[in-house]
């Protein structure tokens, strides 16, 4: 093989393998939102926040923890679909608690 076919096996060889194995992000079924918060009652307050788009990137502002956790999971297809989830953080690990127990301080 000649100097310069080696050069474009080469380049070939790097240019798919770059765009083959290459990481992608996967696209989500929803759009989720999580809000994080302190507090107990009526001085419960947001600390942070993080918003997965559909695409898969996550988009974060401020703290990332918290006494309560919020999760809101909007579809990406525009059907009327939307879930959502509250966390108390007990003893070291998210526990989830019922709609009407959220901001009730347990533990």
């Amino acid at each position: 093989m000649t100097r310069k076919s080696i050069h474009i096996l080469i380049a070939a060889t790097l240019i798919f393998g770059a765009t083959t194995f290459s990481p992608t992000v996967q696209a989500t079924q929803f759009w989720r939102f999580v809000t994080y918060l302190d507090g107990c009652g009526a001085n419960t307050y947001i600390v942070g926040t993080a918003t997965r788009d559909c695409s898969g990137h996550w988009t974060y502002s401020s703290q990332q923890s918290g006494h309560w956790m919020d999760v809101n999971d909007v579809s990406c297809t525009g059907a009327p679909v939307e879930y959502e989830y509250f966390y108390e953080y007990c003893g070291g690990t998210w526990v989830p608690v019922a709609a009407e127990d959220f901001g009730v301080c347990s533990c």
